[in-house]
């Protein structure tokens, strides 16, 4: 295989891959969106879209021509914007990509499989109406959480660049190690500093609000939402959620650079994009942040997971939640470094 078929091969790869994580974000939005007999259009909603396609369109607009939108790419076809086989394998991988995304909709969440899709289908009168739908009795994700989780990211990271990895997760970290991007002895003290940060973190907590100990740590601590959530459901989510945000990371920061050696784009310029990486990551977990209100809560960071569960004891979903993040973490780390590689 040449190097122009591979890089054709790759291309494709990332216009379904990019449309598959807009879909299932997309699909998520509506599962978690609250009903209403006069349905206004969501925030979280909004929010969900603007994020995920701002991160999207950043993360891989240097492998394909990120459309994930089939009439954009029929567009530029009919008015010679793209070339004619190219334009029909992006649209062919749109379409694959959002296939696969409602199936993975079925696995996050516990409605069933026709129940979910028929959710997620577009009816006959507009697709903004679909938008603000929801199967699940829990209440619309708060647009607070998504936002604060967003722009402290995107704070911290700028703010710690400079210093360290500024990964503050633990997925993020052994995945950079497993792919040989980062020192082993650096990654492993990077992880015992980041579960030391997020036990403290849950103890500050504490101090802060007037529940007492227990409750405090009991509210904060990842778990299924309610009782019809299954553990498949929540491990499912987290994987997921992990292995985008993972992916993200590595592809406009850990593993950034094109390797000469091994690069597809032999004698093109690469653009310095880094410094816009944090806005990228900070995007993207602010997407993310909305995606699994009703199932597993949307921790993607066994940080998270394990500060408070230390700190209270409580260990009921702590497995589900840290083996999916890992897992998932890692695929999308290797996924970036061995499929979409620069």
């Amino acid at each position: 295989m040449n190097i122009r078929t591979k890089l054709t091969c790759q291309k494709l790869f990332a216009e379904f891959l990019c449309s598959l994580i807009f879909g299932f974000a997309v699909y998520s939005a509506v599962l978690n969106t609250k009903a209403s007999e006069n349905p206004a259009p969501s925030t979280a909603v909004g929010l969900t879209v603007a994020f995920s396609s701002i991160a999207l369109i950043y993360t891989f607009c240097d492998h394909c021509a990120s459309h994930f939108n089939p009439a954009i790419t029929i567009a530029a076809l009919v008015t010679g914007k793209l070339d004619l086989a190219l334009g029909i394998g992006y649209v062919i991988a749109q379409l694959l990509g959002f296939f696969i995304a409602s199936l993975l909709a079925v696995l996050c969440f516990p409605y069933g499989y026709s129940k979910t899709l028929d959710l997620i289908t577009p009816g006959a009168v507009v697709y903004s109406a679909v938008l603000n739908t929801k199967a699940s009795e829990n209440p619309a994700p708060s647009t607070a959480v998504g936002l604060t989780v967003a722009f402290s990211s995107i704070a911290l990271i700028y703010t710690f660049c400079d210093h360290c990895a500024s990964h503050f997760n633990p997925a993020i970290t052994i995945a950079a190690l497993v792919t040989g991007k980062l020192d082993l002895a650096l990654g492993i003290g990077y992880v015992i500093a980041q579960l030391l940060g997020f036990f403290i973190a849950s103890l500050l907590a504490v101090l802060c609000f007037p529940y007492g100990y227990s409750k405090t740590l009991d509210l904060i601590t990842p778990g299924a939402v309610s009782d019809e959530i299954s553990d498949h459901n929540i491990f499912w989510a987290e994987f997921i959620l992990s292995f985008i945000l993972v992916f993200v990371a590595f592809e406009v920061g850990i593993n950034a650079v094109r390797e000469p050696g091994v690069t597809l784009f032999v004698g093109e310029t690469q653009i310095d994009r880094s410094k816009f990486a944090p806005l990228t990551i900070g995007s993207t977990l602010g997407f993310l942040a909305f995606l699994a209100s009703s199932t597993s809560g949307g921790a993607f960071n066994p940080g998270i997971v394990f500060g408070p569960s230390i700190a209270g004891g409580n260990f009921e979903y702590f497995w589900q939640f840290v083996v999916a993040e890992l897992c998932g973490g890692l695929l999308g780390g290797l996924v970036q470094v061995f499929l979409l590689f620069k």
